[in-house]
């Protein structure tokens, strides 16, 4: 065909159509006169073009999340739709891997749990039978842990006495946090002392001298990144039980002789 803006003659070969042709082109002017000429074409095969994926670094993410890219960062093709692209995926046992056909691929973990790496082979073939290969290695992390309380016992205590049976290892747990950066307060207290000793990892509670009751308060639990929990602690406080004043037993009657006693001396009364 004749581009008439640039006045070139533009000729376009469909694909696979390699060989030697002759195209006849005629020129008339208004007055009708004609001019022909006969071209020789030769069509050559445009070499095909492999497909090639990306040397992929990497890739980490949340087991609670999907980790995506796009199809044109992983693959290339010069001559070939990244849609009919036929892919093969293997090594993968933890970790699903998805491809939306000339858009994305994505990878997520079949459990939430799931927590390691796996070497993922990526085979990707064009309609010509040409294929790449390439392995990445995907890393999967579990989400940053919400501490967790247990449920704790009711502390049942007398008046002026002190409860240290709550020890807090037995109670607290935080899979990514250890319990000595974990923050700790106490809520709620109105008459009995709840105090945490750091170095025995115990909750300390002491009742007050006059008030019997039930008393609530909270414990609650901070990690690093703002995950919070809390746990109520039920304490019933009784009257403490009478004291009684110390008591003599009878003493034995003693008899002795004076000549059994060292030093001893005869005396009157």
């Amino acid at each position: 065909l004749v581009n008439p803006v640039s006045r070139t003659l533009v000729i376009e070969a469909p694909k696979e159509s390699a060989g030697s042709y002759s195209l006849g082109l005629s020129v008339t002017d208004p007055d009708n006169n004609k001019g022909t000429v006969t071209l020789s074409v030769k069509v050559i095969d445009y070499p095909k073009s492999k497909p090639v994926i990306t040397e992929l670094s990497q890739i980490s993410f949340r087991s609670d999340q999907v980790y995506s890219l796009p199809l044109n960062k992983v693959i290339t093709d010069k001559d070939t739709q990244l849609d009919q692209i036929v892919w093969e995926i293997s090594g993968n046992k933890k970790i699903e891997v998805s491809i939306n056909p000339g858009k994305q691929i994505s990878f997520s973990a079949l459990s939430k749990d799931f927590e390691g790496t796996e070497l993922i082979t990526l085979i990707a073939t064009d309609p010509e039978k040409q294929s790449d290969k390439k392995s990445v290695l995907v890393a999967v992390v579990l989400p940053p842990q919400t501490p967790i309380i247990k449920e704790f016992p009711e502390i049942n205590i007398h008046q002026k006495e002190i409860d240290d049976s709550l020890k807090l290892p037995d109670y607290v747990l935080d899979r990514d946090t250890p319990l000595e950066k974990l923050k700790f307060t106490i809520v709620n207290q109105v008459h009995t002392s709840v105090e945490l000793d750091l170095e025995s990892k115990t909750l300390v509670i002491a009742s007050a001298d006059k008030e019997l009751g039930k008393e609530e308060v909270t414990l609650v639990v901070e990690d690093p990144e703002k995950n919070r929990a809390s746990r109520s602690i039920i304490i019933n406080v009784s009257e403490s039980p009478p004291i009684e004043p110390p008591k003599l037993l009878d003493f034995p009657v003693l008899s002795i002789k004076l000549s059994e006693l060292p030093d001893a001396k005869p005396f009157t009364v």
